[in-house]
């Protein structure tokens, strides 16, 4: 999303699943967003997936993890931000997350 006189941060949106379609409407939600100039991250990463970290000694399954990797997503937030382009990224993820 193109702010003047911005430096991002990023607010942090946890998505909770609601049905066997949610999960790839979070996994597309940046690529929907990117394509309407909104910019989101991944909120977390699960750093014992990745290879680096794969043969470190980990406690328990780290299931927690995993779910918040795939639920959690990092959405624009900036304090030029108006009110307008605060309700157009609400709107588009909202849009995004409940379209089939």
């Amino acid at each position: 999303m193109f702010l003047r006189n911005c430096s991002f941060i990023f607010f942090y949106a946890v998505m909770r699943q609601r049905g066997p379609s949610w999960r790839s409407h979070v996994s597309d939600l940046i690529e929907d967003m990117r394509k309407k100039h909104i910019e989101t991250q991944i909120g977390t990463y699960t750093l014992h997936l990745q290879p680096s970290y794969r043969k470190t000694r980990k406690v328990g399954k780290l299931v927690g993890a995993e779910k918040w990797y795939k639920n959690l997503r990092a959405l624009p937030m900036c304090h030029s931000m108006s009110k307008e382009e605060q309700e157009r990224v609400v709107s588009e993820v909202a849009k995004s997350l409940h379209s089939s």
